[in-house]
Parts: C-alpha cells; structure tokens; sequence
C-alpha cells in the first residue's frame, strides 16, 4: 500500500511538471511571438522616421526654393515698376513739351494770320 501511495504520489508530481514544462513552452512561444513583433514595430517605425526625414528635406528644398521664387519675383516687379515710372516720366516730359511746343505754334498762326 506505501508502494501504491508512493506511485501515485509520483503520478500526481509527474503530472503536475509535464503541466509546468508545457505551460513555460507555451509562455516561450508567447514571448517569442511578441519580441518578433516589436522587431517588426521597430524596423517599421525606423522606416516611417527615414521617410519623415526625406520628406521634411524635400519640405525644407521646396521652402527655400519657393521663398527664392518670391524673391526673384519681386525684384522682376520692382525693376519692372521702375522701368514704367521712368517711361512714364519720359512720355509725361515729351508730352509736355510738344504741348506747350504746340501752345507756340497756335501764337504764332495768329500773328502770321493777323499780318496776311
């Protein structure tokens, strides 16, 4: 009867470890699957933060290239307004001055009239 006691208390422990051994086999697979996935997140998460930088300097590219635009652009419209206020001022000082030429002339066919 001890024997028996002994065999089946044997039993139970062997039970109760072959339990344990496939319960820690199972946790091993659980933890092998979540180190495999955040290698995953962080090869991924290393990919996102690569093309975050490549496109915040291609962002900081077109800014500067932009601001360039702007620039050239206002100067073009500042030499341009230049060039018209002094075409505009040449035209004003010819047109001036063939009015009053013209104001002269007008004089001068009324004496010429008055002595024919």
């Amino acid at each position: 009867e001890a024997k028996l006691a002994a065999k089946t208390a044997t039993n139970i422990v062997h039970d109760k470890l072959h339990q344990a051994v496939k319960n820690t086999a199972s946790l091993v697979d659980k933890t092998t699957a979540q180190h495999q996935e955040i290698v995953n997140l962080r090869a991924e998460l290393k990919q996102m933060q690569l093309l975050h930088q490549s496109q915040t300097q291609k962002a900081s590219t077109l800014e500067a290239a932009n601001t360039k635009m702007q620039e050239e652009a206002e100067a073009l419209r500042d030499s341009l307004t230049a060039q018209l206020v002094q075409m505009g001022m040449k035209a004003h000082s010819a047109g001036g001055g063939g009015s009053t030429g013209g104001g002269g002339g007008a004089e001068r066919g009324s004496g010429v009239g008055g002595v024919g």
